[in-house]
């Protein structure tokens, strides 16, 4: 009861202290609640949907032509996601290709509002909502996609709708396999295949649109030398900016490449509605519909690039690394052939008058230009081609070489064999655009002098997979090849083949000598591996990776530069056979210890280590080489 009236009151005095109050008070009591908004939700949805489900990876895939189905396989689901972002900001800004001369940037609120979309989805934490940013997404690059008037920014438009479709209905799919909130399961098979199949029949419609239209059928038959392209009663003209080699063969590329990726993705049963191209025929002749990752090839055989493909000639296992699988050798077409019965062309070389480059002017379908590297490296995706040779003409044509290896398929083997004269610092420069996927350099017969090491050796250093380098028939003097071994120690690029035969290395004895001297120091920093073997001929340096008592490296560190010494093969190969005799006069000598326990524990020992000698790499090479060389006697 209240002191002074008496009444009867639930809540207690307001100058009780809270600590006092009972519980039930606390509780009757109401609370007041603060939304921290820079709270975390938890793991942000896009996340859980690459990591979980990596068929939505996929849709990376169609962002870049250089891009394919192999990327996404190694890639962390949780940076998936922003590297779609960055990559939508990028064709926004720089096109398909950035850094062509050609590319103009064509503005679209709609484009701008699906990138705005999508960056928000990449933040929440629900699925339902990150579901509808997704639906936005799509629907804004769907409509900026239509709208879209220049072809550049609408092929780039439509690889950014084909991501954005792709990871709709995938996302779809995940969200009627899930229980909703932030949950995300994988769909089941049937599922799975419905979405990728809506997916890529909306892709194939919007490259359709696009492939249908009169202004692009001309690019291809232009460069094609067909009949023309008819619409609206009359011949279709080449767009003005077309004529320019760059924005012509950027378009093409970009669309062989977007339908080829398209065409790997899953499943494979709807491939056979991909877009055609049609080719018009002259009357009475049935038009030609075209696979468009076809027409690269074609467009070159048709101006007589070369593109032949060839597997390595078996004569040359015996001197070099095997190379697996064919290789694509690119070069420019050889000069015009002029009809000199033509009256007019005789005419001219009476006059004495320039019969010009005929159909390889400047301009024309033909002309020699480096925007032809964008075909080649369609043709080499197309082919699946992962070992190439530039010859002289594809390293003097400005731009055909850096364009291949830029946006190119990710290669194996590079050849610049035989380009003696032609072969420049920018041209070594330029082989690291090829990345981390180069396993074999070959720079034979190059006429590379002292002047090119650094330039060497940035090149290898940039590519971190590289195994063989081949540097024979050069001119690399004792002192600069052994600077080169060096810097290959110091910088720890361990390569499994380096090839200087038929360089003035000078005396080889003392060349041998300076390499094991190297090879050893750089073993004594290794803690674990396996043997390095140098040959010279009959000769090798073998020495063993740890420096353990009494090895190569050990002595050398303990007694110093003298005690190097090399053994040959030959010299190996005759002791096994003494080792052997040996034990066999043994046995005959003293039957009795031959055949008691410890004599046999003994033998078995000598005769496992000399059969693990007899069959070291070393021994095999030799007795191969031998074995060639024999027959090439006979």
């Amino acid at each position: 009861r209240h002191p002074t009236c008496g009444r009867t009151d639930s809540k207690p005095p307001m100058d009780v202290a809270p600590v006092l109050q009972t519980e039930k008070q606390q509780l009757a009591e109401p609370r007041k609640f603060v939304l921290d908004e820079e709270a975390k939700e938890g793991i942000a949805y896009v996340a859980k949907l690459f990591t979980n489900d990596r068929v939505s990876r996929e849709a990376f895939t169609f962002l870049a032509p250089e891009n394919s189905s192999e990327d996404v396989i190694i890639m962390d689901g949780e940076t998936v996601g922003r590297w779609i972002l960055e990559v939508g900001n990028r064709l926004f800004e720089e096109g398909s290709l950035p850094g062509l001369p050609s590319w103009e940037q064509e503005e679209s609120p709609e484009l701008r509002a699906s990138l705005k979309a999508w960056e928000d989805a990449c933040s929440v934490a629900m699925g339902p909502i990150f579901a509808e940013l997704v639906e936005t997404a799509f629907k804004q690059a769907e409509a900026g996609f239509y709208q879209l008037g220049r072809l550049a920014p609408r092929l780039a438009a439509l690889r950014w709708c084909s991501c954005m479709a792709w990871v709709r209905f995938r996302t779809r799919a995940v969200m009627e396999a899930s229980s909703g909130g932030g949950n995300c399961s994988i769909p089941n098979a049937k599922a799975s295949h419905d979405a990728c199949e809506q997916a890529k029949r909306f892709i194939f419609k919007a490259l359709d649109s696009v492939v249908s239209e009169p202004r692009v059928r001309v690019l291809f038959d232009y460069d094609l030398v067909g009949e023309g392209v008819w619409s609206g009663g009359g011949k279709e003209p080449l767009p003005t900016e077309s004529e320019d080699e760059w924005h012509r063969r950027s378009c093409e590329f970009d669309l062989c490449r977007i339908a080829h990726q398209v065409e790997r993705a899953p499943p494979e049963d709807v491939n056979s509605t991909i877009p055609r191209l049609l080719v018009m025929q002259p009357y009475g002749t049935p038009h030609k519909r075209l696979r468009l990752p076809e027409v690269a090839r074609m467009i070159l055989e048709r101006h007589n690039w070369f593109t032949q493909v060839e597997n390595m000639p078996l004569l040359n296992l015996c001197s070099k690394s095997a190379i697996v699988g064919p290789i694509l050798h690119l070069e420019v077409p050889p000069p015009p052939d002029f009809d000199l019965d033509d009256p007019e062309v005789r005419s001219k070389v009476e006059r004495g008058e320039d019969l010009g480059k005929a159909n390889q002017e400047d301009g024309l379908p033909g002309a020699l230009h480096g925007s032809v590297g964008l075909l080649y490296a369609a043709l080499a995706f197309e082919e699946e081609i992962v070992n190439v040779h530039f010859h002289p003409g594809s390293l003097v044509l400005e731009g055909l070489m850096e364009m291949f290896l830029h946006y190119g398929p990710k290669l194996r083997t590079i050849s610049l064999q035989g380009n003696a004269g032609f072969i420049t610092e920018d041209s070594l420069s330029l082989l690291t655009l090829a990345g981390d996927t180069v396993k074999t350099l070959d720079l034979e017969n190059c006429d590379l002098d002292p002047s090119f090491l650094e330039g060497i050796l940035n090149t290898v250093k940039s590519l971190r997979a590289l195994q063989v380098l081949d540097l024979a028939g050069n001119k690399l003097d004792g002192p600069t090849a052994l600077h080169m071994v060096a810097a290959l120690c110091d910088n720890r690029i361990d390569l499994d083949i380096l090839r200087l035969d038929g360089n003035p290395l000078g005396t080889p004895e003392v060349f041998k000598n300076e390499v094991a001297t190297l090879l050893a120091t750089r073993g004594e920093s290794v803690v674990a591996g396996g043997d390095l073997v140098l040959h010279v001929g009959d000769d090798a340096v073998r020495w063993c990776a740890a420096p353990k008592e009494g090895s190569l490296a050990w002595r050398l560190r303990e007694d110093g530069g003298d005690v190097v010494r090399t053994t040959s093969l030959k010299e190996m190969d005759r002791m096994v056979a003494q080792v052997e005799n040996q034990l066999q006069k043994w046995e005959v000598a003293d039957p009795r210890a031959a055949k008691s326990a410890g004599g046999r524990d003994w033998l078995r020992r000598k005769r496992t280590h000399n059969a693990g000698v007899w069959a070291s790499p070393g021994l095999r090479f030799y007795r191969k080489q031998r074995a060639w060389l024999a027959s090439q006697k006979d």
